[in-house]
C-alpha cells in the first residue's frame, strides 16, 4: 500500500453504518431460520468452520497487510505464528460463544451475533490502545481510534454472523442429503 494512503474517519463510520445495516439484515433473516435446535445439531460444524475461516483470515491478512500494518504492531515472529495461534484460539471461542449462545435466554441467533460484536470490541480495544493499531501504522494515522473500535464491533459481528450461517446452509445441504 502507498505511503500516502490514509483511513479517514468519515470512511469508517460510513463503513461502520453499512456493517451495521448489514449485520440487523442478516441477524433478522438468521433468526427466522436458525433455531436453537439447530445450533445444537451443527456445533461441531460451527466451531470447526469458525477456526479454520479464522486461520485462514489471519493468514491472508499477516501476508497481505504486514509490510504496510501489521509489522508497526507485532513483533516480526507474529507473522507467521500468529494465524495458527489465533486459528486455534477462535475455535476455542468458537466453541465458547455456541455454549453461551445455547444457555443463555432469547435468541440463539441473536446472541451470538452479539458475542461476535463483544469479542470485536475487547480484542480491538486491546488492538488499538494496547498494541497501538489506530495509532502507529501510516495508514491509521489520524483516524479516530473509538471510530475504529466501533467499526471494529460491527465488522466482527459481521464475520460470526456469516459464519454461522455459512455453517447452517452446509449443515442443511448435508442433511438434505442424507434425507
Amino acid at each position: 500500500m502507498p505511503a500516502n494512503v490514509h483511513l479517514t474517519t468519515p470512511l469508517v463510520w460510513m463503513c461502520t453504518s453499512i456493517l451495521l445495516v448489514m449485520d440487523v439484515i442478516l441477524a433478522l433473516v438468521m433468526r427466522r431460520f436458525i433455531h436453537h435446535e439447530h445450533i445444537q445439531q451443527m456445533r461441531g460444524l460451527l466451531i470447526t468452520i469458525s477456526g479454520v475461516f479464522f486461520l485462514f483470515i489471519w493468514t491472508a491478512t499477516m501476508l497481505w497487510a504486514w509490510d504496510w500494518f501489521y509489522k508497526y504492531i507485532f513483533p516480526p515472529w507474529a507473522r507467521y505464528l500468529l494465524p495458527p495461534l489465533f486459528g486455534i484460539g477462535y475455535t476455542l471461542l468458537a466453541a465458547g460463544m455456541v455454549w453461551l449462545s445455547l444457555k443463555l435466554p432469547g435468541s440463539p441467533v441473536i446472541t451470538w451475533c452479539l458475542l461476535g460484536g463483544l469479542e470485536g470490541l475487547l480484542s480491538h480495544i486491546y488492538a488499538i490502545y494496547g498494541l497501538g493499531a489506530a495509532s502507529k501504522p501510516p495508514v491509521m494515522q489520524g483516524t479516530d481510534p473509538l471510530a475504529t473500535l466501533i467499526f471494529a464491533i460491527f465488522e466482527k459481528a459481521f464475520y460470526w454472523s456469516l459464519l454461522l450461517l455459512t455453517s447452517w446452509l452446509l449443515w442443511q445441504v448435508d442433511k438434505r442429503r442424507f434425507v
